[in-house]
């Protein structure tokens, strides 16, 4: 347990809804991220009333109620029906589907503790930041949008981690983390909820580094806090956010133009040199020994592959409807480092469409992973080489959201797909829009006068 983590806990608590309420009237998209920085600091009373949690959910409703109000005003009330009419994604329709079944299942099943509890969860990791993400797509379109998400990144990440600095060096977790004994987690989290601010900070700080129009002294240390934060995340050790971190770089790298080639240049230096350097530091740490043949033979074996594999049978006993919405998995309970108390819960299929498979039958299934992957192929086929610029950043940042989702992520807190599907939304919305104004003919008005009555 990381104890000197919880005397700071407090003030990550405060900064982070500081920073909450800047988000909430300079960039409002970036109140999307909020909810996940509630594990951790989620626990912590401000006046012996109100949580940590409760403040963000007060957050998110206030950030929405805005974008509300700014769509009114710019008398944009239309603006949503044209949007689904014009970009009405296969993908899309079945996420809305699929929360249909979940709406269905806890009417059926009645509400007990962990559908309450995962619904909960959802209202501010799915339902709030899935509608201000829509509202602000109506608003603003996708580059303001995607601003606004990659400056929620960087901020929440940093003001998160930032009071755990201390800490972290006291205990000398850094170097117990590069020589194995341990993996760097924070506020006595798991290592995926302990590593997920580590993972949001190196996305956003590269994408940042990318899209933000700044001078290139400051784009450099964007692209350096990058750097800093995937080194927290190998120190870590979560596969999955490494392996994302990476798709992402390797992206960015192919997006960027010929104007910004030595930025992406030196990036890469940076990162190889760094690696060079550091090899005899890290070679140790455990995300060296998690990415071996025989930890992966494993993991198959008996870590996920086995959740996969009873999922998967239990999906073959219930191939129409599955089992239900939180009907899947073995009821446990653990000791909450935040509280001390005795913490009830149940298990997931650890990936977004096995959970789907397994709780809403294979139809279901089948249609969610279609839709995705015909959604991939689309923007990497023929719709891909007519996005702009920060419309392919869009698509990229969604796709690596996705990537941990698939393997640890429940339905009910899977951001990145949720965003996948609204992206996709607006961004066909915008090529249609773009189509349908170059296909249209300009009027000749020297040409109807000459024509006869």
């Amino acid at each position: 347990m990381n104890t000197l983590d919880l005397d700071y806990r407090q003030l990550a608590a405060i900064l982070t809804l500081s920073v909450g309420i800047f988000l909430l009237f300079k960039y409002p998209a970036g109140n999307c991220l909020l909810g996940f920085s509630t594990s951790g600091l989620g626990a912590e009373q401000f006046f012996g009333r109100f949580s940590f949690a409760q403040c963000v959910v007060v957050i998110q409703a206030a950030t929405l109620v805005v974008v509300l109000i700014r769509t009114l005003g710019q008398n944009k009330v239309k603006a949503p029906l044209l949007l689904l009419k014009r970009g009405a994604t296969v993908f899309m329709w079945v996420i809305l589907l699929v929360w249909c079944k979940i709406g269905f299942d806890s009417m059926y099943y009645g509400l007990n503790e962990f559908r309450i509890s995962a619904l909960k969860t959802a209202i501010y990791t799915i339902l709030l930041p899935g509608t201000i993400a829509f509202f602000s797509l109506v608003n603003w379109g996708v580059a303001a949008t995607m601003r606004g998400w990659v400056v929620g990144l960087c901020a929440i990440s940093f003001v998160y981690l930032a009071p755990v600095a201390y800490p972290i060096l006291v205990e000398n977790r850094l170097i117990s983390a590069a020589t194995g004994e341990t993996r760097l987690t924070v506020y006595g989290l798991d290592t995926i909820n302990g590593g997920r601010m580590f993972f949001f900070g190196s996305v956003g700080f590269l994408l940042a580094g990318a899209t933000i129009r700044v001078a290139n002294n400051l784009r450099f240390v964007f692209f350096a806090l990058g750097l800093f934060f995937f080194i927290l995340s190998l120190l870590n050790g979560t596969r999955q956010f490494v392996f994302s971190i990476l798709l992402g770089f390797v992206a960015v790298v192919f997006i960027l133009s010929r104007t910004r080639e030595m930025i992406a240049v030196i990036s890469l230096m940076a990162v190889a040199s760094t690696a060079y350097v550091a090899r005899d530091f890290y070679s140790q740490a455990q995300v060296v020994d998690r990415v071996t043949t025989e930890d992966l033979t494993e993991e198959i074996m008996s870590g996920r592959g086995r959740i996969w594999l009873e999922a998967w049978n239990q999906a073959l006993g219930s191939p129409l409807t599955g089992i239900g919405f939180r009907n899947y998995g073995m009821e446990y309970f653990t000791l909450s480092e935040e509280t001390g108390e005795i913490v009830f819960n149940k298990e997931t299929a650890h990936g977004f469409f096995q959970e789907i498979f397994v709780e809403h039958g294979l139809l279901l299934g089948f249609a969610t992973l279609g839709a995705w992957l015909w959604s991939l192929w689309q923007f990497f086929g023929h719709r891909g080489a007519q996005l702009s610029r920060m419309q392919r950043f869009t698509f990229v940042l969604c796709l690596v959201f996705c990537i941990p989702e698939s393997f640890s992520a429940a339905v009910f807190n899977s951001l990145g797909f949720h965003f996948f599907a609204i992206a996709s939304l607006a961004l066909h919305a915008e090529e249609t829009s773009k189509t349908s104004v170059q296909d249209k003919p300009m009027p000749n008005r020297r040409l109807a006068r000459m024509q006869p009555s």
